[in-house]
């Protein structure tokens, strides 16, 4: 099939991802390009926030209309869309040699640091699988690194999948945690042991207060301690789910 036929099958911004969709050329030689405006836009994601990025704001960072804009970029939409693939670097590579566990473990861990380190691509709605070159060079790795196991082809992709959701998720709530702990001193998420051990009635609730009561919700644990704690929850299931298929 030719890139004109495949586009044609295609939504407007998915041509735009993989460079199938050419800007119109009638006219005076455009000053801007549809990388400029992108760059702009993750600029500003990344000093301000996402809610600071609007087709107006980005026309003033490339300096330029908000009309000129629309020449490259159909709206914010699609704007945002942009942004989630051009926002990530590609996967790093596995592991040479690397079990599958130890393969998706690592993989696990840069998936996470790409979010903590741009937390506003998480604010970027889900309108569907991945769609961009760089989103499914992430959604491959991932795939390779149970490339050796005697999962199917759908088996894998569940697999992905489910650890994508729980990451998304554990980074999110972290950020959250995070951004409550720095903006107010007094954040309950500072001394949820001692606040649970004063408002938790082990009558009402014998299961909880007697966790309360071993410590888990003590100190505060970094960040990473619950991850992969969580992580590795996953994995164990994961390894179950592959011995059965080898058997």
């Amino acid at each position: 099939m030719t890139d004109d036929g495949l586009a044609s099958q295609l939504p407007r911004g998915v041509q735009l991802l993989w460079g199938l969709r050419e800007t119109g050329r009638r006219g005076p030689k455009p000053s801007l390009s549809r990388e400029a405006i992108v760059a702009a836009a993750i600029e500003i994601a990344d000093a301000e926030g996402l809610a600071a990025v609007s087709m107006a704001r980005v026309a003033e960072q490339v300096g330029a209309s908000t009309m000129a804009l629309y020449r490259y970029v159909a709206n914010k939409d699609e704007l945002l869309l942009l942004m989630s693939d051009a926002g990530i670097d590609g996967p790093p590579a596995l592991p040479a040699g690397a079990t599958w566990r130890e393969g998706l473990t690592a993989w696990s861990h840069a998936v996470r640091e790409v979010w903590m380190t741009r937390p506003w691509l998480l604010q970027i709605p889900v309108t569907g699988p991945p769609a961009g070159p760089r989103n499914l060079a992430w959604l491959e790795a991932g795939l390779t690194a149970l490339a050796g196991t005697d999962l199917d082809g759908g088996e894998r992709l569940d697999v992905v999948q489910v650890l994508s959701t729980y990451l998304r998720g554990e980074a999110w709530l972290n950020l959250d945690l995070i951004a409550a702990s720095t903006n107010d001193p007094d954040s309950f998420a500072l001394d949820y042991g001692g606040a649970f051990a004063r408002l938790i009635d082990p009558g009402r609730f014998p299961e909880l207060a007697a966790i309360v009561s071993e410590g888990p919700f003590g100190e505060p644990d970094p960040v990473d301690v619950h991850h992969d704690s969580g992580l590795e929850t996953l994995l164990d299931g994961i390894a179950r789910r592959i011995a059965r298929a080898e058997r």
